[in-house]
């Protein structure tokens, strides 16, 4: 005797199955045609984490290209971050506290090359986006937006490609492999900002991992104390972050100094 049931379903779910398979492949090997400009921003900001071609695709047509002229702010402190911004034409500087704060800057003919954390400044917005992403996934929707914390704007005529956070949270729920992509490339941003304003441009010696790791425990990646670098032009001064432990050590040599009496 046939067991019809048991036969419809196990079909049905091989066939389903094959179908996922089938899509899984043609989202990563199908060809793409792609413009000189596209594959040069495919190749910069998206194929070193793992986005295929295909996906690079629905990456750009959900995505807004937008000029913006040479002095036009892009975002100013205190504003809400509502929107992700990848900076693919132009230079841009960031400042803080009226400071030219170069981790969130980028350049468009270095490119980040002589930066220890690369161009980490291309992406704008990346740290307000995965915090309402990952509220949202744990079921914590807010009605408030994360707020910038420095002010940036074009240096040159630039363009940017810019998402909705509703934008990229399609784009991010679409597939587990653009998820993982894109999460690898604003993680890596994350880092590269974390790395460029911690190791000071000015000293040859470079502080090590556990160093700028405890300053990134300490700061929570937010907020860090910056210094005025002595000794150099106003338009080289740099930053530095002045390592948590070093601040303890200084307390205890103070404790241990011989008091008067």
């Amino acid at each position: 005797r046939i067991l019809w049931p048991s036969v419809i379903w196990s079909a049905t779910f091989a066939a389903v199955n094959a179908f996922k398979i089938y899509g899984i492949l043609q989202e990563r090997n199908a060809h793409v045609p792609m413009s000189d400009d596209e594959e040069d921003i495919f190749v910069e900001h998206f194929m070193l984490h793992g986005v295929t071609p295909k996906q690079f695709e629905r990456i750009m047509k959900s995505a807004k290209r937008i000029p913006v002229p040479q002095g036009q702010f892009l975002i100013r402190k205190g504003e809400p971050m509502e929107n992700l911004f990848l900076v693919v034409k132009g230079s841009t500087r960031a400042h803080i506290l009226g400071r030219h704060l170069t981790a969130a800057s980028t350049d468009h003919i270095r490119k980040g090359e002589t930066r220890e954390g690369g161009n980490s400044g291309a992406w704008i917005g990346e740290m307000a986006f995965l915090d309402y992403y990952w509220a949202k996934q744990q079921g914590q929707e807010s009605e408030e937006v994360s707020k910038s914390i420095y002010t940036i704007c074009a240096h040159t005529d630039c363009e940017v490609l810019a998402w909705s956070h509703s934008d990229m949270e399609s784009l991010m729920e679409s597939s587990t492999d653009v998820r993982a992509a894109l999460t690898r490339a604003m993680t890596s941003a994350l880092v590269g900002k974390v790395v460029n304003m911690t190791i000071s441009r000015s000293s040859k010696v470079l502080p090590n991992w556990s160093s700028w790791l405890a300053d990134w425990r300490s700061s929570d990646g937010l907020t860090v104390r910056l210094h005025s670098v002595e000794g150099l032009p106003e338009d080289k001064r740099g930053f530095r972050l002045e390592p948590e432990q070093q601040q303890q050590q200084q307390q205890q040599q103070l404790q241990q100094q011989p008091r008067v009496a």
